[in-house]
């Protein structure tokens, strides 16, 4: 979810009261501006710092502070089963979290686990299972007879003058190397092209949080008998985690499963 930053927003924004987030993807920054949990397995070379771009529209390409000005009134109903924007613990790849139920008559194939993560590290490194954007793809490793191709150490220490004529990474799409840049387009960029450095909110306990803005829909917002339906596939780690509380299930169940959630939406926002 976006809440686009134009004058009219935010003027709405300073008035809000209460901003309820569910399944959050954007990356989870606090108000400070530090990344609550680093995202692992992240290529070693560093983003440059958007401070080079002090007095042009490209200091905007970023996460930090993003959101700002909603975090005194947000309500974050995240879920520690989400599929889609779970964190996978160990080295990942495009086939990473599929999982299937094979059958006589017919076979389930689910390539949703992990989705958000994927996307995060394949940003920039091919149209075939990423973007061409920018990302982590080095621009002169795609036309190495352009000019040089940057060892991970020497591109972190190039200098801010250098990296605002020459960046390392891929030159495309042109926008993103303008010194104004529509807010449309800064949108698109961050989608698209500016990697995100930590977890999802929608996957995160943000711990500085009041725990009553700090929703995890799985263990709090069940049923008390813990009834929940069977699925063929249901991502249960090996039966650690049965029944999990999956990414479009608050939409896709019935009210039977998730009344809890609702009722929690009802008062917390004072619809009584």
């Amino acid at each position: 979810m976006e809440i686009k930053k134009t004058e009219k927003n935010l003027e709405i924004m300073k008035t809000m009261l209460k901003y309820f987030l569910l399944n959050g993807v954007v990356c989870c920054i606090l108000k400070s501006g530090v990344l609550a949990a680093t995202l692992p397995h992240l290529p070693e070379a560093e983003f440059a710092d958007t401070t080079v771009f002090p007095d042009d529209d490209r200091s905007a390409l970023t996460w930090r502070s993003r959101f700002a000005t909603v975090a005194p009134v947000l309500y974050n109903f995240w879920s520690s089963g989400d599929e889609v924007l779970e964190i996978a613990t160990t080295d990942i790849n495009l086939t990473s979290g599929i999982e299937w139920d094979w059958s006589f008559n017919d076979s389930l194939i689910n390539a949703r686990r992990f989705v958000w993560h994927k996307q995060a590290l394949f940003k920039g490194r091919s149209w075939l299972y990423g973007t061409r954007w920018a990302g982590w793809g080095f621009w002169e490793k795609m036309l190495p007879l352009i000019g040089k191709f940057y060892s991970l150490e020497e591109a972190n220490a190039l200098d801010d003058d250098t990296l605002r004529v020459e960046p390392v990474f891929r030159h495309n799409p042109g926008a993103m190397f303008s010194s104004n840049i529509v807010e449309s387009e800064q949108n698109n960029l961050l989608a698209r092209g500016i990697p995100e450095l930590s977890h999802p909110i929608g996957y995160t306990n943000i711990v500085s949080m009041p725990s009553t803005h700090n929703i995890d829909m799985h263990t709090s917002l069940r049923r008390e008998d813990k009834t929940w339906p069977q699925r063929d596939i249901d991502f249960n780690d090996k039966g650690q985690r049965p029944n999990r509380w999956l990414h479009t299930d608050l939409i896709n169940l019935p009210h039977y499963f998730t009344h809890k959630l609702y009722r929690q939406l009802v008062i917390q926002g004072d619809m009584r």
